[in-house]
């Protein structure tokens, strides 16, 4: 619950571009762990040093025991205009009806 939360709050200035020096440049939540792989990158850390922040073990942590310190998350600044929690279904048939709606627009 902690981690929704707190990715409810965010907008879309809460993401910044991390592992470019990997090779692997993704957009990720500007949390605590994210902003070292930034700071070790700034200063040209290699790889080993890198890895540890980014395993998934640290991001499993996040999503199992709520620590929004401890892993990566992979999110665009398209997380600015998330603003509720709600299940699963009742996104997918909120764009459903979104879409029949524009669609009918579209053909009139």
């Amino acid at each position: 619950d902690n981690l929704k939360q707190a990715l409810i709050a965010l907008t879309e200035l809460d993401t910044l571009p991390i592992l470019g020096s990997l090779r692997n440049t993704l957009r990720a939540w500007k949390n605590p762990a994210a902003l070292k792989v930034a700071e070790l990158e700034a200063r040209q850390a290699d790889m080993w040093e890198i890895l540890p922040i980014v395993a998934g073990t640290e991001s499993r942590r996040m999503y199992e025991e709520g620590d929004v310190e401890a892993g990566i998350i992979a999110c665009s600044q398209s997380i600015g205009i998330v603003g509720q929690i709600k299940p699963v279904a009742d996104v997918i048939e909120e764009m459903v009806r979104e879409a029949v709606e524009i669609h009918g627009r579209l053909i009139d």
